[in-house]
């Protein structure tokens, strides 16, 4: 974030003036939004903007931004939509480094579109940050400043300050039923920020200067869909480096709420599969409802990381220590078994009663002065990581889990099993260090975004920068392959590469292709098939026939010159039938490739995040499995290899299964990472690939596209021929 940037945010988020454009004493949004700063508690100097008014409640009233004393902080601008960019202009005369722009009439309504543009490009001409339009303002909640348009910030319904910052796209939901879950559960806040439309500054912009914020310990991210994926992305390795997670509450994953999210902010959802595999990649915990959103934003807020992932669960009630444990185990959050010295400990101080196991059933010890020291033996424990307490209590069962979680390095969550209105145990719980849940599954939950967190810190402290695998290709090698696409992609009339030009690109970037020769007579193609070697498949090359199979125009395992002449006639007519002649390019003679496992792999173009890798089993699996995994690219080894272990399956496959031999997974990795680096460096230039199948050889032979297809951003309009052309000799042969 630039230092200017940092500025005009600091004036936005920390004010010590502000002019509110658009004050009356009416109960509409100029006169709440004044009045919630008087109420509030706003320390800084307050100025009234109404051409109508003298004064509003007994502060002087100015007539414009223009005729303001001296410049401020902060112009919170409450006009109608046809009247802000004229106030928006002022203030860039006025040199006021932010605005906070209510008004709704933007981007989120069709005749709206224009206006926004307007705004944008009035922002950058004239230096100044806005927030909005269509928002409901913001909240430093330490520095008591509620620049928002919210109906109520009375002291019984605003949370108490803390360290969590709550960043919203919806304003109404940030300043509804967010704002009243942390109250109602003792979370503490830092900043409430309401973004709207975007106009100029983003989620990601608010996210990365709390990054900045030394108070702010986690960030809750409740948004429709970005702008610029690749700022959210650097933004999201920036949390990752700072160890303050991002947890993320994502709207629009079905059709209907995209469809929603688009008359309401004006945003572009995104794809939900693509947007897991990015949370996944740069180590956002992604949560599934408000009551997740808080729960975990606080626990991240107060908890310290565990060394390891085995989880320990203690309760005074069997069934609800059973409750807890099954819900992990759904999970799967390690619950291991105690050791022996511990179990015994614990069955001194039972006599019998409970259960002295992982999960422990206490019984009525938590009522006891036995309970400290049940609750340290299990931290003590070296098969135990973390503790989940859950249980209910007064002040004394509170005291004794904040003690024992103060007086080592391991975390301990509790879940509160008793009456959310209980004031004797539950508040000291919820103001201490202890994260506090409330359902076996919602901290279930906690413990596993708490595991998820720890696996993606760890690795990317450990490769900060990533890692490629040996034999990846340099930057020069990078530009010539660039050259090589563009060359190919002129040589066609299409929007698609055929299969001969799409594996040339491959090769240039280092991914290993079949041996192949494209032939235009039979004779050729006789020619071919004894320089590869029988058995050969031949196919139909055309940039029109991308499903080869159900046109006709593929035959496999052809093993002498007589069957290959018979193929040769019956794909040509299959083809002829179908297409001109100008369409086909020519017929492929290619080895056959056995003994193999069947992949998918590709490359899409993500309209917020750019290129995104896929990879999936192939063959007969296909409609069996149909699950894929996807990251952004470009990735790293270990990103490849959770790649892997996501698909079901995969792993078991690649290790060698029921007597198959074990695949190059090194390989493997290779050619995906290659395949992503093809997508960052031909941006723009390809708009999919589709290797399938790509096939993943034993050990030690690498992995092989066997058939492959590239689509290019639009059509080409290119002479087209009569015959079929004839191809350079160096781009005949295969590898």
């Amino acid at each position: 974030m630039t230092s200017d940037s940092a500025a005009a945010l600091r004036c936005l988020l920390q004010p010590q003036s502000i002019a509110v454009v658009g004050a009356t004493e009416r109960p509409q949004y100029g006169g709440r939004m004044l009045s919630n700063l008087m109420r509030g508690g706003f320390k800084g100097e307050l100025l009234p903007v109404n051409p109508k008014r003298e004064s509003v409640f007994g502060l002087r009233c100015y007539p414009s931004i223009s005729a303001l004393p001296r410049p401020v902080d902060l112009a919170a601008i409450v006009v109608p939509a046809s009247g802000v960019l004229e106030v928006v202009r002022q203030c860039c005369e006025k040199a006021i480094k932010a605005a906070l722009i209510i008004s709704a009439g933007f981007a989120e309504v069709a005749d709206g579109l224009t206006l926004q543009s307007d705004l944008q490009r009035l922002a950058r001409e004239g230096g100044i940050r806005i927030c909005g339009p269509n928002c409901l303002g913001i909240a430093n909640l330490a520095d008591n400043v509620w620049a928002s348009s919210n109906p109520n910030v009375e002291p019984d319904v605003v949370p108490k300050p803390g360290s969590v910052a709550l960043l919203s796209q919806s304003g109404a939901t940030a300043f509804g039923p967010l704002m009243a879950l942390a109250r109602d559960r003792g979370v503490g806040l830092r900043y409430i920020v309401s973004t709207g439309n975007e106009a100029d500054l983003e989620v990601a912009d608010f996210a990365e200067f709390m990054l900045e914020d030394e108070p702010t310990k986690s960030v809750a991210l409740l948004i429709e869909g970005v702008r610029d994926g690749a700022k959210f992305a650097r933004v999201a390795r920036l949390a990752q480096q700072k160890g303050k997670p991002l947890v993320l509450l994502k709207l629009g994953r079905s059709p209907v709420g995209a469809a929603a999210a688009r008359t309401h902010t004006a945003a572009l959802t995104g794809t939900d599969e693509v947007w897991t595999a990015v949370c996944r990649q740069m180590g956002v915990l992604r949560v599934d409802d408000y009551d997740e959103l808080i729960d975990v934003s606080s626990m991240f807020a107060k908890i310290q990381m565990p060394r390891g992932e085995r989880t320990a669960v203690v309760s005074h009630s069997g069934g609800i220590a059973g409750a807890v444990a099954d819900s992990c185990g759904g999970l799967k959050v390690p619950i291991p078994g105690l050791e022996p010295h511990t179990v015994e400990q614990l069955s001194r101080i039972l006599e019998g009663r409970g259960a002295a196991a992982n999960p422990a059933d206490i019984t009525y010890h938590f009522q006891r002065d036995t309970f400290p020291v049940i609750l340290n033996a299990l931290l003590m424990d070296d098969n135990v990581d973390l503790l989940c307490v859950a249980t209910f209590g007064d002040e004394d069962v509170a005291r004794a889990v904040i003690n024992a979680a103060g007086a080592g390095t391991k975390p301990v969550l509790h879940m509160w099993t008793g009456s959310v209105q209980n004031r004797t145990g539950l508040p000291i719980l919820q103001d201490s260090q202890v994260p506090v849940f409330y359902l076996p599954g919602r901290l279930a939950k906690g413990v596993r975004a708490l595991l998820d967190y720890r696996k993606a810190r760890l690795r990317q402290l450990a490769e900060p920068e990533g890692k490629a695998p040996t034999g990846a290709p340099g930057c020069g090698e990078y530009q010539d392959a660039r050259l090589d696409l563009i060359r190919l992609s002129s040589s066609t009339p299409d929007d698609m590469l055929d299969e001969f030009r799409s594996k040339q690109l491959l090769r240039s970037f280092g991914i290993p292709g079949t041996r192949e020769v494209l032939c235009h007579t039979p004779e050729e193609a006789v020619a071919a098939a004894l320089q590869i070697g029988y058995p050969v498949a031949l196919k139909v090359v055309s940039p029109r026939l991308p499903h080869k199979t159900e046109a006709g125009v593929i035959h496999l395992d052809v093993r002498d010159a007589g069957q290959l002449s018979a193929a040769w006639t019956q794909v040509v007519a299959n083809a002829s039938a179908r297409l001109l002649v100008s369409d086909i390019t020519g017929v492929l003679v290619q080895e056959m490739v056995r003994d193999g496992l069947e992949l998918i792999a590709g490359l899409s173009w993500d309209e917020q995040f750019g290129p995104i890798l896929l990879i999936g089993l192939g063959g007969i699996f296909v409609e069996t499995m149909g699950r894929f995994s996807r990251r952004l690219c470009p990735v790293t080894r270990d990103d490849v290899l959770e790649m892997i272990a996501e698909v079901p399956a995969m792993e078991r496959l690649l290790a060698g299964y029921r007597g198959q031999p074990a695949r190059d997974i090194d390989g493997l990795v290779d050619v995906l990472y290659r395949l992503s680096r093809l997508g960052t460096e031909c941006a723009g230039l390809v708009r999919s690939v589709d290797i399938n199948p790509l096939v993943v050889l034993s050990n030690g032979q690498g992995a092989i596209a066997v058939d492959a297809l590239v689509a290019l951003p639009s059509p080409r309009e290119k002479m087209r021929h009569t015959t079929f052309p004839a191809a350079a000799p160096e781009l005949q042969s295969g590898r």
